[in-house]
């Protein structure tokens, strides 16, 4: 596929790969290419290694996107009026985000942002940061003024963890056994939400008994608080995972040419034919050796 056809408005460009193969590098020169193409352009890393912030040579990346500076567009030879932003993804600030979204209530979300079990689950939990990647990109695609999203990824293992995270989050959420769970505090009366918030805690102190500590309590208290936002959360992963499967959004294979890396890339290829995600382009990357390279230069 052609660059221009790549970088086309309302896409979002997410690359694959392993470690090690410059998919920052080629993340980074795709966001200019869109900018210099007069789409406004985000370049979004959810690596946590901070390799984007260095291929732009930024001193710090944080959780906004923020307009590259327009000096060092200028230093570097580039049209200092590009539209072309960045930003490192913000795990906890997007998972703060969707209480406030979903969560109505302003005591219950204060008891779930101040809850041990959702701090855990927001900064420790594996999977985590996919959801909190998804959320992100679900939001900009939807409701900013970029017209263009390049996406770089963790090296390969992690990425299929961030691309499979909405599937995942849906049955675990849409299953009957969290429905038991959740809907019994949305449907009750006030007296028999009472009822059942006072039998959950007994059965949970008696349970830590054998725990020893007070994880159980927090996560009860946590899945009460949260129950109202469930049916949200559900309809906006479904959506997410639609979005990942649409024609919007377009893959693109980064790899080398040594034979470990490309056996690798085959593989990972293998994986989105099985999820259904739709490659767009493949970049074999430093193709050439530095002494070839000089003889042809």
């Amino acid at each position: 596929m052609a660059a221009k056809r790549l970088l086309e408005k309302d896409s979002i460009v997410i690359l694959l790969g392993t470690g090690g193969v410059g998919k920052t590098t080629i993340a980074a020169s795709l966001g200019l290419a869109s900018a210099m193409r007069e789409l406004n352009t985000a370049l979004i890393t959810f690596d946590p290694a901070r390799r984007l912030r260095d291929a732009l040579g930024l001193e710090k990346l944080g959780g906004l996107l923020t307009p590259l500076d327009l000096s060092k567009l200028r230093r570097a030879g580039l049209d200092p009026r590009l539209k072309i932003a960045a930003m490192q993804l913000d795990v906890k600030g997007a998972w703060d985000q969707l209480v406030e979204q979903f969560i109505a209530d302003p005591g219950a979300r204060k008891r779930i942002l101040e809850n041990p079990f959702y701090k855990s689950l927001t900064e420790q939990f594996a999977g985590s940061e996919s959801y909190a990647a998804l959320e992100q990109l679900y939001n900009l695609h939807n409701a900013s003024p970029f017209e263009l999203l390049v996406v770089d990824t963790p090296p390969a293992a992690h990425a299929f963890e961030f691309l499979q995270a909405p599937a995942r989050l849906v049955r675990l959420l849409d299953s009957r056994a969290a429905r038991w769970l959740f809907l019994p505090y949305m449907s009750a009366s006030r007296f028999a939400m009472r009822l059942a918030s006072r039998a959950a805690r007994f059965v949970v102190r008696e349970l830590e008994r054998f725990a020893g500590a007070n994880v159980l309590t927090s996560i009860s208290e946590f899945f009460i608080a949260a129950a109202e936002a469930v049916d949200g959360v559900v309809d906006r992963l479904k959506k997410t995972e639609t979005l990942l499967r649409s024609p919007a959004v377009k893959f693109v294979m980064v790899t080398t040419a040594e034979e470990d890396r490309l056996a690798m890339a085959e593989e990972l290829v293998s994986e989105m034919r099985t999820e259904k995600l739709n490659l767009s382009a493949i970049v074999i990357n430093r193709f050439l050796d530095e002494q070839a390279w000089a003889a042809l230069s």
